[in-house]
């Protein structure tokens, strides 16, 4: 299993699912999500990308970023005025095996302080 770790705080929380239905074009790049976490005032928290299931048929590479905070999917009344500003994340992409066509899935995990996000993707490459 690979961890990769990012600048950003802590919450105290609790574990979350998703489950992510994506698109993507055979032997493309395409971006599955941004995991990020942010402080009440808007700044960038610690936090840790865990890939827990690799694809059967591509590959998933987490990259550094920066980019603008959309409103949580977990808690977004309490964080809509942090949305637009920027802060650090890891952007996940996907990328299949040149020439398959099909389903594919994996499993990723962010931490950040008590905070765990479990989340399930499934790919529809075409």
């Amino acid at each position: 299993m690979r961890l990769l770790g990012f600048l950003l705080c802590f919450f105290a929380g609790t574990a979350h699912a998703g489950d992510f239905v994506r698109s993507a074009k055979s032997g493309q790049s395409t971006k599955m999500h941004i995991y990020r976490s942010w402080t009440a005032d808007c700044q960038s928290k610690l936090g840790i990308v865990q890939v827990l299931s690799k694809p059967s048929h591509g590959t998933i590479t987490p990259t550094e970023v920066t980019a603008p905070i959309g409103v949580s999917r977990w808690n977004p009344e309490s964080t809509a005025h942090c949305k637009g500003v920027l802060t650090n994340g890891f952007r996940v992409d996907y990328v299949s095996a040149p020439g398959f066509r099909g389903t594919d899935q994996f499993q990723i995990q962010f931490r950040s302080g008590n905070n765990v996000d479990t989340d399930n993707f499934t790919v529809n490459v075409h």
